[in-house]
């Protein structure tokens, strides 16, 4: 038997670098405010934690590399890892192999809801938010629309629950065009969503794709409504006065006026100098959900996944967190709008 270590060790795989560094290095703020409030509250069982940051680059290899590092060399039992889907499809076999859990807190893909007992995540399926986004765009009077998605996991399961929700609210896709991750020019995906005269436009995107792509659908003339989903909210979209008027679905963020909310958007602060970015909480959540399930199941594996199964009604800061018997979030989803230059709460669903 493993003798029980001095301090917890717990592994958190991010993007550090590549498209999706944003939120690599929100999540990352989130990750430590949490340690450093955890070890000063006397760890876990009043043992420090200690959490280990890997980069996967934001592709799949590097993810794959960042944890078996993780897990071969440290031994982690569990580790906080990517929000690219692509990243925690190639992670979570592994994962299984070694019984080692892994939590993500943005990742959205719905081939994740069947990856495995030790794959889990605090961030809707993408099944909840484009099935959603489906019927908004629905109901908002588009019966005709085209989308343009990313190739890779996300992109593709976004498109697949938007699809499916849409046409069976009564709508059309006019074209469905997707584009290679890190493209800059899309004119030629333009060109055929504009030949296919829609009345909208649907992305599932990444923001450094987000900002080149809407600019060009603007520039080739095409000024039908634009749509998108909660990952377009990236301050760097807000700098492009395109996207003015783009509307996007959005997990329901939680209630303000809650204690553990309103003292984690301080605490942020206090930290920071800044307002927490879209997923900090999530990823905040992620590591006290970790070591919460450390302290009821014991540092390895099999006991935190059980713990962590059992969890009901969890008073999170990103929203009271329960999960499914496949370790996905439950979450109502609500729609926003960028409006003079800012994110702003469309409507409540």
């Amino acid at each position: 038997k493993q003798k029980e270590p001095s301090v917890y060790k717990i592994g958190a795989i991010l993007p550090l670098t590549g498209s999706g560094a944003y939120w690599g290095e929100i999540s990352n703020k989130g990750i430590m405010l949490a340690e450093e409030e955890i070890n000063q509250a006397g760890g876990i069982n009043g043992k420090k934690i200690k959490v280990l940051f890997e980069d996967s680059k934001s592709v799949p290899n590097g993810a794959i590399n960042a944890f078996r590092k993780l897990t071969d060399i440290y031994k982690v039992p569990c580790s906080v890892v990517d929000m690219i889907s692509s990243n925690v499809l190639a992670i979570a076999p592994i994962a299984e192999e070694k019984k080692v859990v892994i939590i993500s807190p943005g990742a959205s893909s719905p081939d994740i809801t069947h990856a495995g007992e030790y794959t889990f995540r605090n961030w809707p399926s993408d099944d909840l938010q484009g099935g959603k986004l489906g019927k908004i765009v629905y109901k908002k009077g588009f019966e005709k629309v085209a989308i343009l998605y990313i190739e890779n996991a996300f992109g593709e399961g976004l498109k697949k629950a938007f699809t499916k929700t849409f046409e069976e609210s009564g709508g059309s896709i006019t074209i469905a065009e997707s584009f290679k991750q890190g493209g800059v020019d899309f004119r030629a995906q333009v060109t055929k969503v504009k030949a296919s005269n829609p009345q909208a436009i649907v992305l599932f995107i990444y923001p450094p794709e987000a900002v080149k792509l809407i600019k060009q659908i603007r520039e080739a003339g095409v000024n039908v409504q634009l749509f998108a989903t909660a990952e377009i909210e990236d301050p760097s979209v807000l700098k492009i006065k395109e996207a003015e008027g783009l509307i996007y679905s959005m997990p329901k963020p939680p209630d303000k006026e809650r204690k553990e909310v309103s003292d984690f958007i301080s605490a942020y602060k206090t930290k920071y100098n800044e307002d927490p970015g879209v997923i900090s909480d999530v990823a905040y959540d992620a590591l006290r959900l970790l070591c919460k399930a450390i302290e009821e199941g014991g540092y390895n594996g099999p006991g935190i996944q059980k713990a962590l199964s059992g969890v009901k009604n969890y008073k999170g800061t990103s929203g009271i967190i329960t999960f499914d018997k496949n370790g996905d979030l439950i979450k109502p989803i609500i729609s926003k709008v960028i409006k003079n230059g800012k994110f702003t709460v469309y409507a409540e669903e």
